[in-house]
């Protein structure tokens, strides 16, 4: 029996429910009942180390591609757009991003930030409810709706407090966007600093908005960065190469 764990620990945010808490604790039981257990990335294996879960049977098989989104019509219009992405939680860091607003604003005014996604944002709704820098799409994304945000955007963040690994990134390499990303997790093995994109600390608003304001303002930088994050995903993240590393981990005596 071969378990996939996306995540070993829960989130900010995701840890003081009673339920979550019954669904950590089968998670342990689970983990240690099966032959074998995939995670996506080295630091999800050791964080399952430190869960005493014998590393002999954890394997690392990558986060895969995207690439489907593509094939949905879309415009290929570009605007000046910073995509934020997925369902709004507390882990994802969504204060950090606004506080980096003014810092990019005092040296780039041409530009919006576009927060797409479902998820209760009234703690933040005094911020940018009368902010025209923000652009907020607050409900669930459908598929045939995801290329037209990520086609149109200049860069994609994910300012995260934490995180085990995400698969907004290979979306964003999909659509050849270079990615602004927390150094948190798994994500510094699929970000490559200064290649694909820019990693950042989390919870530092000022290093987030620099790493943005460089690619808003370096129109070549973006488009060699989303370049880059297209090859890898290509050699790195398609489906044959994980098909090949999972028939492995079954191979495994």
């Amino acid at each position: 029996m071969v378990l996939t764990c996306h995540d070993p620990n829960p989130h900010l945010g995701e840890r003081n429910s009673y339920i979550l808490k019954l669904f950590i604790l089968s998670t342990a039981c689970q983990l240690k009942k099966v032959d074998r257990i995939i995670v996506h990335g080295n630091s999800m294996l050791e964080e399952l180390k430190k869960q005493n879960i014998s590393p002999e049977k954890i394997y690392v098989v990558p986060h895969g591609d995207y690439q489907f989104f593509t094939e949905y019509p879309s415009s290929n219009e570009i605007d000046n757009s910073v995509l934020f992405f997925g369902r709004i939680k507390l882990y994802k860091g969504i204060d950090y991003l606004i506080q980096a607003e003014p810092l990019i604003s005092q040296v780039f005014t041409n530009y919006k930030f576009v927060i797409a996604g479902e998820g209760n944002l009234s703690k933040y709704s005094k911020y940018i409810e009368y902010n025209k820098r923000f652009e907020i799409i607050n409900r669930y994304i459908d598929d045939s709706e995801v290329s037209y945000f990520f086609n149109k955007c200049k860069v994609v963040v994910l300012p995260y407090v934490d995180a085990s690994q995400s698969g907004i990134i290979p979306i964003a390499y999909a659509f050849k966007k270079p990615v602004v990303a927390t150094n948190v997790g798994s994500i510094p093995e699929v970000v490559e600093d200064g290649i694909t994109g820019f990693l950042v600390p989390p919870k530092n608003s000022k290093a987030l908005a620099e790493a943005i304001t460089k690619i808003l303002m370096d129109d070549k930088l973006g488009m060699k960065m989303g370049e880059n994050g297209y090859i890898k995903m290509k050699k790195e993240l398609s489906w044959n190469t994980i098909a090949d590393k999972t028939i492995e981990v079954y191979k495994k005596q």
